[in-house]
């Protein structure tokens, strides 16, 4: 019997049409794990230099039999189907980051869990505190409200709901 792990996958997009490439991925990863939950879409301004048009973002829950590396490869394969250019700086049709799997702490050359940046992003913290908000931090322990307190106010209000997932 295969094990399903409950993991969770940040989304954005910040090249039109942006809502179709967050639906077009999410039901790329639909397909291949179960899809549990899937947060509000959210606004953000560009993330320091990467890109030049603001971000729609949100983050979805899996339940997934894939390993962490193959899930990893599957994620960085749906984002090649839907034209990624993964030039350093560069707009992107979408974005798919591995944040959490299962709690679980994951350190290699190609893969580093939890995601080592997601605790200072506002745009990942907030939809993610609504799909899970007791969440918890694997390495800090810290909770997402936490978490969100210690992001920069600015930053917090940068990052507004701009809708339901359609």
């Amino acid at each position: 019997m295969k094990i399903n792990h409950r993991c969770y996958i940040g989304l954005g997009s910040n090249i039109p049409p942006r809502r179709h490439y967050l639906k077009q991925a999410r039901g790329l990863l639909a397909a291949e794990s179960r899809l549990v939950a899937v947060s509000s879409i959210y606004e953000s301004p560009p993330w320091r230099d990467i890109g030049t048009h603001p971000y729609l973002n949100q983050v979805v829950a899996l339940d997934t039999v894939h390993a962490p590396a193959d899930l990893m490869e599957r994620l960085l394969h749906i984002e090649q189907c839907l034209g990624r250019d993964r030039t350093a700086g560069a707009d992107r049709t979408i974005d798919l980051d591995l944040l959490d799997y299962a709690g679980q702490l994951i350190y290699t050359p190609h893969l580093q869990l939890p995601h080592p940046r997601m605790h200072r992003r506002a745009f990942v913290l907030l939809p993610l505190q609504e799909i899970a908000p007791r969440w918890r931090h694997p390495v800090s322990h810290l909770t997402i409200d936490q978490l969100l307190a210690a992001i920069p106010q600015a930053e917090r209000v940068q990052t507004r709901r701009v809708g339901n997932v359609e």
